[in-house]
């Protein structure tokens, strides 16, 4: 945990003022308080029972399960394993729409683009539209579904 908060803070340039746990070993412990002290972040734990603390990481754990987890041959070596991870984020950032995010993507909210699902909107809702379902990197547990204009 102490690896990834700092890689982290590397990646975006930034320092969180607060990291918010549950009570997990991970977090409980010196080494990780003592690595958010030198760090200048405040470590607190989400109230017991509280779901508005930890539901963005608990709702991402949950999709991780049902849409992939559940759906694959996990692989046994760790490096097949972190790209199929690896695989999955990229899917669920880039065309994945959320529903906390107004069916829109990470990456169209965020990253201010357009995902390739939404590439090219319905102008003109009288005309007839074709559903084409592909599959992120081939992998039919991923699936991107776009509606097409027909001409």
């Amino acid at each position: 945990m102490q690896a990834l908060v700092s890689r982290t803070m590397a990646a975006t340039g930034a320092t969180p003022r607060y990291v918010v746990t549950d009570k997990g070993r991970q977090f409980d412990c010196r080494g990780f308080r003592a690595s958010c002290r030198l760090q200048g972040i405040h470590s607190r734990y989400a109230a017991s029972g509280s779901l508005r603390a930890t539901a963005v990481i608990e709702r991402f754990n949950r999709s991780l399960k049902d849409e992939w987890l559940r759906r694959i041959q996990v692989p046994l070596r760790r490096d097949a394993m972190r790209e199929e991870i690896a695989c999955y984020l990229r899917w669920f950032h880039t065309h994945r729409p959320h529903q906390g995010l107004g069916g829109r993507t990470p990456v169209e909210v965020y990253d201010n683009r357009q995902s390739f699902a939404t590439e090219s909107p319905i102008v003109d809702r009288n005309c007839p539209v074709e559903l084409h379902i592909r599959f992120h990197e081939g992998r039919r547990q991923l699936p991107i579904v776009e509606l097409k204009q027909v001409a």
